[in-house]
């Protein structure tokens, strides 16, 4: 995809950011998206970004910090699009973790009442995610949205993605991810993609 493509698709994402009904609808198209690393060993951090393509489907644009920036050169080439895909209830053994299943189950089963109730919050729906180089220790990760318990937030929920590294002999899941907003001051140019939007 061009620039003008994906940051099309985070405007048409960030037009339906106050309209939970809207992103309830966007949401019931899937849970997860998978990821093939790349460019990460000079990246602390990936930021994944939802977007909305030309087709009304949810995607997002993953893309190590890094690279995330005004500086850039031929900034696309660092950014891949992830598709979400929908995972089913008790569809095999994905996330053996309990607890992780549970987030990300927590999702499935909440988050049509969820959205509309974070909708009006302070922070509001996430913008992004910051997700942590060090959670991608395989090839292929899949990162499967969820809620997690937050006696602080709002809702008593916050989003998070969980983090789960494939091969063939083992799965490991990992939940260090933070969403944007919030977004300490500092940090505001770090989300180059986002001043786009």
């Amino acid at each position: 995809m061009t620039l003008t493509e994906i940051t099309t698709a985070m405007k048409a994402y960030n037009n339906i950011i106050n309209d939970g009904n809207a992103l309830v609808e966007l949401y019931k198209q899937g849970s997860y998206f998978d990821y093939m690393k790349s460019h990460l060993h000079t990246s602390d951090n990936v930021h994944a970004y939802p977007g909305i393509n030309d087709k009304g489907e949810l995607i997002f644009f993953v893309i190590p910090s890094h690279y995330d920036t005004s500086s850039t050169t031929d900034i696309t080439n660092y950014i891949a699009v992830c598709p979400i895909q929908h995972w089913l209830l008790g569809g095999g053994n994905v996330l053996p973790v309990l607890v992780a299943q549970e987030m990300c189950e927590r999702w499935i089963n909440d988050y049509e009442t969820w959205i509309p109730a974070q909708v009006p919050t302070t922070n509001g729906m996430f913008l992004a995610f910051k997700i942590p180089a060090e959670d991608f220790e395989t090839s292929t990760v899949r990162v499967n949205l969820a809620l997690k318990k937050r006696a602080a937030a709002t809702t008593g929920l916050a989003a998070d993605v969980v983090v789960t590294n494939m091969n063939d002999t083992e799965v490991y899941s990992y939940d260090f991810a933070h969403t944007v907003p919030p977004m300490p001051q500092t940090l505001t140019n770090s989300y180059y993609l986002l001043s786009l939007v």
